[in-house]
């Protein structure tokens, strides 16, 4: 899951905020789509000591390496981000029950947590 959100415009690119959304992390690895594909945000991953498991961009002139297997996890967390769009709509619907927002949405929570300690054990195991 992510450490940190940062909202932005819907025209705002993902890549431009990557400095501030890992600035100071603690991490082995930055798993990233070939979106954050940049010589700022991998010289900034080094710079942490994080290894940049990013796929690069077909127009690189340089193509570079990347792990593969491990870049494969990076779906866990799309799944995790799907899981709460699909209770978005629920949670934020108008009702007669002012309290249904609130009922929904801890409901997500608990379904999402759920989720991630299934998804988790089961990537331990295979790794184990």
């Amino acid at each position: 899951m992510p450490v940190r959100v940062f909202i932005t415009q819907g025209t705002t690119a993902d890549c431009t905020q990557a400095d501030r959304l890992i600035e100071g992390l603690d991490a082995d690895y930055l798993l990233a789509d070939r979106g954050y594909d940049s010589n700022a945000i991998i010289e900034q991953a080094r710079k942490q000591g994080m290894e940049a498991i990013i796929p690069p961009k077909k127009n690189r002139t340089a193509q570079r390496s990347y792990d593969k297997e491990l870049y494969k996890l990076r779906h866990l967390v799309e799944n995790a981000f799907l899981h709460i769009k699909r209770w978005r709509g629920i949670a934020t619907r108008y009702a007669k029950n002012r309290f249904f927002p609130c009922r929904c949405t801890n409901q997500m929570y608990r379904s999402l947590g759920k989720y991630l300690v299934t998804t988790l054990s089961k990537c331990d195991r295979s790794q184990g």
